[in-house]
């Protein structure tokens, strides 16, 4: 069994899989007043997605307020950021007082892993006690039942990616032998499928 096999199957089992009813389509924030307290956002950027979650709404200022996994840690942030923003709804989640109680027991927290337990983890604990990430199963090449379409991009770049560095890793690791060739192009093309799929996310959200 290849290494990209290995980390791929490791991956799966820590993600996990929701039912159909769990995450909607998301729904695309034209103004402050599309935000209440305790929605899921994400921010679509160029090549990932930023998720948090909104702790209250300025109405007057036009200002949300916001918990989120930062760049350090999850802290609390004023936004008033309405580009490319959407709202991910749930037909199966918390009440209100619970998603604001999970986020805020954890502000201060300095985990942050972007395949375990990243800012769209966080999120999606808050709002149903379970973690997943859309972005890690896209980059490992699957799909949620219940979420967004599937993105061409992501495949297409994604598969494109893991090619090019399994070659590259193989040819780097050719004077270790086959095994070494294997294990070289594997990792390699793992690290391009998830560059790849990651560029590839840039097509997503075209509405």
């Amino acid at each position: 069994m290849c290494f990209t096999t290995v980390l791929y199957n490791s991956l799966c089992s820590v993600e996990r899989v929701y039912r159909d009813d769990v995450r909607s389509p998301v729904n695309k924030v034209s103004n402050i007043r599309d935000l209440k307290r305790a929605n899921h956002i994400v921010w679509h950027r160029s090549g990932y997605d930023h998720h948090a979650i909104v702790e209250y709404v300025d109405y007057g200022s036009g200002t949300a307020h916001v918990i989120e996994y930062g760049k350090k840690e999850v802290e609390r942030r004023e936004t008033g950021e309405m580009s490319k923003l959407y709202v991910i709804p749930y037909g199966t989640q918390d009440d209100d007082d619970t998603v604001l109680a999970r986020a805020r027991s954890r502000l201060g927290e300095r985990n942050y892993n972007v395949f375990s337990n990243n800012c769209e983890h966080f999120a999606t604990w808050c709002k149903t006690g379970s973690e997943h990430s859309q972005q890690v199963w896209e980059c490992i090449g699957g799909r949620q039942q219940g979420s967004s379409p599937g993105n061409p991009g992501v495949s297409v770049l994604g598969a494109a990616g893991h090619v090019g560095g399994y070659c590259v890793g193989a040819a780097i690791a050719a004077p270790l032998g086959p095994v070494g060739m294997m294990v070289g192009g594997s990792l390699f093309g793992f690290v391009g499928q998830v560059l790849g799929a990651g560029l590839g996310r840039g097509f997503d959200y075209s509405s």
